[in-house]
């Protein structure tokens, strides 16, 4: 039995929110490199452009068709198809109209990137809080499974350590599976923006 519970603590330290309580990792958990804010450069390809305009969120062409881009219900061609329509009905100045699509688009993505991040980092840290509180009750657990005559009471509290055992492992590891899966969404939303920015800088181009 405390065989078991070694190899257990010698394994459970691959989880994301075990390494975050061993300190390996900072604050960030997830494979895929911390890139905190994605670069204009990195997106888009138009030309000068000033990032930081809020001016479409007053646009009644631009602001509505900014939501339907960036919207994840949409997949990214259906958000291209989107931007081919918003661009196809434009009559004059076309230019600047497309690329505060772009802006807005920059801008939401951005945002909800940041959000989505800081959200995997307080998920993070309840994940190494739990693999704290199994390795503590896996100690116990060994300690009073080692014991040659356990009284009574010691097999009743054995009993309920492997009872918690049980169900925390089986919640961190159901946890490590989400969060694998959540960590992939920042690279999906810049690659989302990528692929706007891309196609919207052709179409300025066209110009």
């Amino acid at each position: 039995m405390r065989t078991a519970l070694i190899a257990f603590a010698v394994l459970l330290p691959l989880g994301s929110g075990a390494a975050l309580a061993a300190g390996n990792q900072g604050d960030w958990p997830c494979i895929q490199r911390e890139v905190p804010q994605i670069s204009l450069g990195m997106v888009w390809s138009g030309g000068a452009i000033d990032a930081d305009d809020a001016s479409w969120t007053s646009d009644a062409q631009v602001a509505p068709k900014v939501l339907e881009v960036t919207s994840r219900r949409k997949s990214v061609e259906e958000a291209v198809a989107a931007v081919d329509a918003f661009a196809a009905d434009l009559k004059q100045d076309r230019p600047r109209l497309l690329t505060a699509l772009f802006v807005g688009s920059f801008q939401r993505l951005n945002a909800e990137r940041r959000q989505i991040m800081s959200g995997i980092k307080r998920y993070a840290k309840r994940q190494a809080g739990l693999a704290e509180q199994i390795k503590q009750r896996s100690m116990q657990r060994a300690d009073l499974a080692d014991k040659p005559s356990p009284t009574e009471a010691e097999k009743a509290q054995l009993a309920e350590l492997q009872e918690q055992l049980t169900w925390d492992t089986r919640i961190y590891e159901e946890r490590e599976q989400s969060l694998r899966y959540v960590c992939e969404t920042p690279v999906m939303l810049e690659q989302r923006l990528f692929q706007i920015g891309r196609h919207i800088s052709q179409l300025v181009s066209q110009n």
